[in-house]
């Protein structure tokens, strides 16, 4: 495998990775942060702040549950992204 096409996979992978991200953190799981993050929650989104201070066990719990999901389905859609452009 090339140097080039490492990173175009990597960059493929990149891109699922934020799509399913972005998915999780707009549409599934904005009522959870809503019902459980409100009051630190500002009614503008600050994409450049991320922290895990002061979240509550629950959430962590959620967050710990939905890496390997995350993860999961990245490595699935990858691999059918590389098989597809092989």
């Amino acid at each position: 495998m090339t140097v080039t096409r490492a990173l175009s996979i990597y960059a493929v992978t990149l891109l699922i990775f934020f799509a399913i991200d972005l998915v999780w953190l707009g549409v599934v799981a904005n009522s959870s942060y809503r019902q459980h993050l409100g009051h630190l929650l500002s009614p503008q989104v600050n994409w450049g702040a991320a922290t895990l201070r002061d979240w509550p066990v629950i959430v962590t719990v959620v967050d710990l549950a939905w890496g390997p999901v995350l993860s999961a389905s990245v490595a699935y859609l990858s691999y059918q992204a590389t098989v597809r452009a092989l």
